[in-house]
């Protein structure tokens, strides 16, 4: 997901997905496909600094080696946090008909849960196609009310007890892992 920020505005320029491609892939591809963009700041997971058993290289460490934009990994931070950032940072983002629709769409479909049995929304996003655009936008979402907050510091209150929001961080683009996670889509948010 691609922005800009102009004033308090919030200008979301583009969206793409891979599907089965390599961080060094996703990154070439996007040279290739955006040769005119000049990519700052690289919001992305805080389990980017995860480091592969076999050689010890970081995700973060291979994003850098890549000399792309300036990686700025996010805090660990309840997925109810970024929630409630996406859902004060909508208004003010104005979105690229065109080049957004396929993550404008996932958005709209993105849902919650629903127990089958009882028929209660669970409180947890339901993990499929539309949940990709919707962690990209969060992840956006909560860089914003970091960098850049929405009205006042008291906008956005985390649940999570994560208040250093002094961290300085420029936009560019969101990066978010389109593989199944391991770290709680199937168990409730508390």
């Amino acid at each position: 997901m691609g922005y800009q920020l102009a004033g308090h505005r919030v200008h979301v320029i583009g969206y793409r997905e891979f599907v089965g491609l390599g961080l060094i892939d996703i990154i070439n591809r996007l040279r290739q496909e955006c040769p005119s963009y000049n990519w700052g700041a690289m919001v992305l997971p805080h389990d980017i600094n995860t480091r592969d058993y076999t050689s010890g290289v970081s995700r973060l460490d291979s994003f850098r080696e890549m000399n792309f934009g300036d990686p700025r990994p996010l805090p660990r931070m309840l997925i109810e946090d970024g929630l409630h950032a996406t859902r004060v940072n909508l208004a003010r983002c104005v979105f690229d008909k065109d080049a957004c629709a396929k993550g404008l769409s996932h958005l709209k479909n993105a849902c919650y849960e629903v127990d089958n049995k009882t028929g209660t929304i669970q409180n947890r996003v339901r993990h499929n196609d539309a949940s990709h655009a919707l962690d990209a936008f969060r992840y956006l979402s909560s860089h914003l009310e970091m960098d850049n907050p929405s009205a006042s510091a008291s906008s956005f209150t985390s649940k999570s007890g994560y208040n250093d929001w002094s961290v300085p961080i420029n936009c560019g683009a969101t990066v978010t892992n389109s593989r199944r996670r391991r770290d709680g889509w199937n168990r409730p948010i508390n």
